[in-house]
């Protein structure tokens, strides 16, 4: 039976607990569908995925698999769970793939064919894309707020 650990994370503390849980039992029946056997879950709590060195979790399963002999996958709910930076996702997939680890997104089915490359670059590029496009619109919102004099939040 091949064997996994599974990597769960949301990005904000205006998320909750059930953004993780969804992710576990989606991830969970796949793994089951697929007779995966689940070894560990590293789980990221209010930690973006645009840089790798602030998810502990992340970072440490990274450091846990490279030295792992028994795990054939990191499974996630999304390639953006993973990494939303795509200097990020190459690296550590490199890491991975060089571990002879393969990271499978659950809701992203690309198999195994030559293409799968590319479309895995296509999610990875959408996954960077979307999160620059939100940080440009958090700003001009916040900004926004400011120019009308309201809180936008902190102290």
């Amino acid at each position: 039976m091949k064997k996994c650990v599974a990597y769960m994370r949301f990005s904000s503390s205006n998320q909750n607990e059930t953004s993780i849980e969804g992710q576990q039992r989606c991830i969970e029946k796949f793994c089951l569908d697929q007779q995966i056997a689940i070894l560990d879950y590293y789980i990221d709590r209010a930690c973006s995925a645009t840089n790798a060195s602030g998810r502990p979790q992340f970072l440490q399963m990274i450091k846990d698999c490279k030295k792992a002999k028994n795990v054939d996958y990191v499974v996630v709910y999304s390639f953006d769970r993973f990494a939303r930076n795509r200097y990020d996702s190459v690296l550590y997939k490199g890491q991975l793939r060089d571990a002879d680890i393969k990271v499978i997104s659950v809701t992203e089915n690309i198999g195994n064919t030559p293409e799968a490359a590319i479309m895995e670059a296509v999610y990875e590029a959408m996954a960077g894309a979307y999160s620059e496009r939100l940080s440009i619109s958090t700003r001009r919102g916040m900004i926004e707020t400011a120019y009308k004099a309201r809180h936008n939040g902190g102290t």
